[in-house]
C-alpha cells in the first residue's frame, strides 16, 4: 500500500513540474541533456523502490543415478568438505542401492 502510495505521489509530482516547464530554447547547450540524464537516474532509483522482489522456492532438480558407484564417490566428497551428515546419508544410500 505505501508502495503505491508513493509511486502515485511521485507520478502527480512528475506532471505538476511538466506542467510548469517552459520551453527550451536553443542556447541552452547541455542543459537540456543533463535534465534528461537525471531525470532517467531519479526515475530509475524511484522505479527500484516501488516492488521488492519475493524470494521464491524452487525445487532442485531430480538427479538420476548412474550407478551406486557415483553415490559412493559424492559421500567421500562431501565428507573430504567437512559435510559429514551429508556423507551419511549418501553412504546410507550407496548400501540401500547395493542391497547390503
Amino acid at each position: 500500500m505505501i508502495g503505491y502510495l508513493k509511486s502515485t505521489a511521485m507520478a502527480g509530482l512528475g506532471l505538476a513540474m511538466l506542467a510548469t516547464m517552459t520551453p527550451a530554447s536553443a542556447d541552452r547547450g547541455g542543459d537540456i541533456a543533463a535534465g534528461i540524464i537525471g531525470g532517467a537516474v531519479v526515475g530509475t532509483i524511484i522505479g527500484s523502490q516501488g516492488a521488492p522482489a519475493r524470494p521464491v522456492y524452487v525445487a532442485p532438480a531430480r538427479e538420476y543415478r548412474r550407478g551406486c558407484g557415483e553415490l559412493r564417490e559424492r559421500a567421500e566428497i562431501a565428507e573430504d568438505r567437512g559435510y559429514y551428515e551429508r556423507a551419511r546419508m549418501l553412504r546410507r544410500e550407496y548400501r540401500e542401492c547395493r542391497g547390503d
